[in-house]
């Protein structure tokens, strides 16, 4: 099973997981059985306190199953990070972008999103940008808050092509201000 390829992911911190919309539609609990079953934590409306050179982070996950729902936004992020003080540092697994809408008032610093498959073709592009709140690719920046929308990998409703974006596996680094 090709999916197996992800027990070679390694990172100091640890790999962690959060769910999408494809899982929801392909039976999420069976894959939430899988991961679990080789050691991969699946992120629910939920988070992991990590430490790195005396900081902590919580590193939070939240699940909308098949479609984000912008009413829905402010409870799981309270859910998600409710025993976290101001002083940690927030980072959010969010598999919609959508939800930087919301996140940027729960003092999370980085989102790390997808969904979008960067619009895969000119000028479907434009739609999927205009149905995610303006997020379709790369870093955005909002006042102390930032997102970054992987384009990901692979195919699209099945369709295997790109034109005007790109395949793409994200190594985002984040490190201390040399200056504090």
């Amino acid at each position: 099973m090709l999916v197996k390829v992800l027990l070679s992911l390694k990172a100091p911190l640890g790999v962690y997981i959060v769910f999408g919309n494809h899982e929801a539609y392909h039976q999420g609990g069976l894959w939430r059985e899988f991961f679990k079953k080789i050691g991969l934590p699946v992120l629910e409306n939920e988070n992991i306190l990590l430490e790195f050179e005396g900081q902590k982070i919580a590193l939070g996950g939240i699940d909308f199953g098949a479609n984000y729902q912008e009413k829905r936004a402010d409870d799981l992020l309270k859910k998600t990070f409710n025993s976290v003080d101001e002083k940690t540092i927030r980072i959010l697994l969010a598999h919609h972008p959508h939800v930087f809408k919301k996140a940027i008032n729960h003092n999370i610093f980085l989102q790390l999103s997808g969904h979008t498959h960067g619009g895969m073709i000119f000028p479907v592009d434009l739609i999927v940008k205009l149905s995610n709140k303006g997020f379709l690719r790369g870093l955005y920046k909002k006042d102390s808050s930032f997102l970054y929308v992987s384009n990901g990998t692979g195919l699209w409703g099945g369709f295997p092509a790109r034109f005007g974006s790109f395949n793409e596996i994200t190594l985002i680094e984040v490190m201390k201000d040399k200056n504090e």
